[in-house]
């Protein structure tokens, strides 16, 4: 017979669903300069930029032909594809490729362009930021002979990871 005196031996409790973990916070901004590209949505331009700014279209470059560039989105497409076809036309530039980046810890569409400025050859990226409350486009431009230089690539992880504010 059971000894009616003995602790059965302790079973841990099943934990218990509880809510899910908050999403990370999206990582601090860099430092610099923000700036209103409309709709709720800011840039943080970093020192060294000339900026020019108008109708909530920024524009900012810094001496080594660097470009930062962002603003409303002018046609109703949603469409990855013709959003790009469009950014092309508009800015003169040559479509390579869609991919995406992580904005503010999403995956974003992208578009990859090249193209030739004043001599120069330049890779051009954009990504489509659509949310419930806004659709703009944030440009990063850099010329080839910069495509394995350190510092601007740092720039443009800066811009996508922790410089673009969503409302």
């Amino acid at each position: 017979a059971p000894d009616p005196w003995q602790q059965p031996p302790a079973v841990a409790p099943r934990p218990t669903p509880g809510p899910r973990p908050p999403r990370p916070a999206p990582a601090a901004p860099t430092s610099g300069q923000k700036m209103s590209i409309g709709q709720g949505v800011q840039l943080v331009i970093p020192a060294g930029f000339q900026i020019a700014a108008k109708d909530n279209l920024v524009v900012a470059a810094n001496p080594r032909g660097v470009l930062i560039a962002g603003g409303p989105i002018e046609i109703a497409s949603n469409d990855p594809k013709e959003l790009a076809q469009y950014h092309a036309r508009v800015n003169h530039l040559v479509f390579d490729t869609l991919m995406t980046v992580p904005v503010g810890g999403v995956q974003r569409p992208a578009a990859v362009f090249h193209a030739t400025f004043a001599g120069v050859a330049v890779i051009h990226l954009a990504v489509a930021l659509i949310g419930p409350t806004y659709r703009v486009a944030v440009a990063f431009q850099f010329p080839v002979a910069l495509g394995k230089d350190a510092p601007t690539g740092r720039i443009g992880d800066d811009l996508f990871k922790r410089g673009i504010l969503l409302p």
